[in-house]
């Protein structure tokens, strides 16, 4: 992967697992694959006792309001901002599809799912 001029990336041993998911996989509209990811979030954890319905839970930041430190990343005035996260969630996709859900250390639920959410990384949310 092109770092451009940042440092190399690399796979570390780590006696620790990592779970890794999307928010999407969170708010996951398929019932069938959300319960999967909650079954194997809870496994993953140890816990005995099953996560609630994630939609019944209160959300954080989810609300409507706009705040004056609120910014819409479409505006004109943000398209240079954008362009350089859209690039680094290329990079970072492709990264974490490529090389880092494959290291023995790292549990993914429904690793089909993940990389099609990691796929919308390269995509401006602000076509115009």
């Amino acid at each position: 992967i092109e770092t451009n001029g940042m440092w190399k990336k690399r796979l570390s041993s780590n006696k620790f697992k990592v779970f890794i998911y999307s928010a999407e996989q969170l708010n996951d509209n398929n019932a069938t694959r959300l319960a999967q990811f909650a079954s194997d979030l809870q496994h993953f954890l140890r816990l005995q006792t099953p996560f609630p319905d994630f939609e019944t839970l209160p959300k954080s930041n989810s609300n409507k309001d706009i705040y004056p430190e609120y910014m819409d990343i479409c505006d004109v005035k943000y398209d240079r901002l954008r362009i350089t996260l859209l690039k680094n969630g290329k990079i970072a996709s492709d990264w974490i599809r490529n090389f880092f859900i494959h290291a023995e250390d790292v549990v993914v639920s429904d690793a089909d799912y993940f990389r099609s959410v990691l796929m919308t990384w390269k995509k401006d949310p602000c076509l115009r």
